[in-house]
């Protein structure tokens, strides 16, 4: 299933990418050196994806769905 892969590969490097940034913030001391880049990455992309299917059925806003992702994002920071 080609589409299947593609989209496997995608995620896989948004994921990576994402693992980066954590990288770097720990690098610089802004995210806790304790947390796992990858697990850490993993975690934010499932929360982003699952409030935007809620976004998308009607759940919940799409500004309460941001706020949420923001929310988690300035949690890791010190």
């Amino acid at each position: 299933m080609p589409g299947f892969h593609h989209l496997c590969v995608l995620y896989a490097g948004f994921r990576r990418r994402m693992a980066d940034h954590v990288t770097r913030d720990q690098q610089v001391g802004r995210i806790p050196a304790t947390l796992a880049p990858s697990d850490t990455a993993l975690a934010l992309v499932a929360l982003a994806e699952g409030l935007a299917a809620y976004v998308l059925t009607g759940v919940t806003s799409a500004t309460t769905a941001r706020e949420q992702v923001l929310t988690a994002v300035a949690g890791l920071h010190r």
